[in-house]
């Protein structure tokens, strides 16, 4: 009895023990370290897949309507509707040029109809007109120096010219045209120019047929120097020759300073005329071997 008891005593004991034992064991198990070695772990990842939609999914009329800025649609609508008005109004009779109501600034020698011709507009919309081009056409009629466009709501053009002035009448056999300073050709209308040209032979013209430039500076600074004189001639040998009120005959030639020998010539009249011999013909055709006889 007494062995039996001591067993059950001691298996108590054991089973108390082994009981704490296992309690202990199972509050240290945070401090072990796994089994299998750090080096050797593999470490789960997460990895999200994004699966693509097909073509006509979600995409249906009613998710359509939904992402439709409908304030900006309005907004489209009401400024494609004001500029299809605008553009209607503007292409009606109101605003299309006609004879009337183009008006020409600055023409005397040009008539008015001449240049509404040239410009070539009527009929043409306010609103399509490039002025640059009308003025460009205009500005190829003769005697035309600037050419000034202006378009004026709803159907007014206005047109200004600026003229050449005719400097001289350059008359040849072929017939008589009108020069500027520039030899542009100048229509014959209205005033004449103060200063004729007569060239019987036809010898002052060019290669081209054109006043020689020479000729035609000479000529301007006679008219600028001279405005008493009406008529000035050509010749080969004595180049431009004119007739002076003292009763000389005046070689100018026709190269070197013209002025200068215009000048000369007013120094020279007292001279002349208090001569014993009057003077039939000074030659200042070679400046600096002014003759006279």
């Amino acid at each position: 009895m007494a062995e039996r008891q001591s067993s059950k005593t001691s298996s108590r004991r054991t089973s108390k023990g082994g009981g704490h034992q296992a309690a202990e064991r199972a509050t240290q198990t945070w401090r072990q370290p796994p089994k299998t070695p750090r080096a050797k772990m593999v470490r789960k990842e997460t990895r999200t897949v994004r699966v693509p939609r097909s073509r006509g999914a979600g995409r249906g009329w009613g998710t359509w309507l939904r992402r439709v800025n409908w304030l900006q649609v309005a907004v489209f609508v009401g400024l494609a509707s004001v500029m299809g008005v605008l553009i209607w109004g503007i292409m009606q009779e109101p605003f299309r040029i006609s004879g009337s109501s183009i008006e020409v600034i600055g023409n005397h020698r040009l008539e008015a109809w001449e240049v509404v011709r040239a410009a070539d507009i009527e009929g043409a919309n306010a609103f399509t007109i490039l002025p640059s081009d009308v003025a460009k056409r205009v500005a190829g009629l003769e005697g035309v120096n600037e050419v000034t466009v202006r378009v004026r709501l709803p159907n007014r053009l206005i047109v200004e010219l600026k003229e050449f002035l005719p400097l001289v009448a350059w008359q040849t056999p072929e017939g008589t045209r009108w020069l500027s300073e520039d030899g542009a050709l100048i229509p014959i209308s209205g005033d004449p120019p103060g200063l004729t040209l007569i060239d019987p032979m036809g010898e002052a013209a060019d290669e081209n047929g054109n006043l020689r430039p020479s000729l035609l500076a000479g000529l301007a600074v006679v008219a600028q120097m001279r405005p008493e004189l009406r008529e000035i001639y050509y010749g080969k040998l004595e180049g431009l020759y004119f007739r002076s009120p003292e009763g000389w005959t005046v070689y100018l030639g026709e190269e070197g300073r013209m002025a200068r020998k215009l000048a000369i010539l007013e120094g020279m009249k007292q001279t002349i005329s208090t001569g014993n011999t009057p003077a039939q013909v000074l030659d200042l055709r070679f400046e600096g071997f002014t003759t006279f006889k």
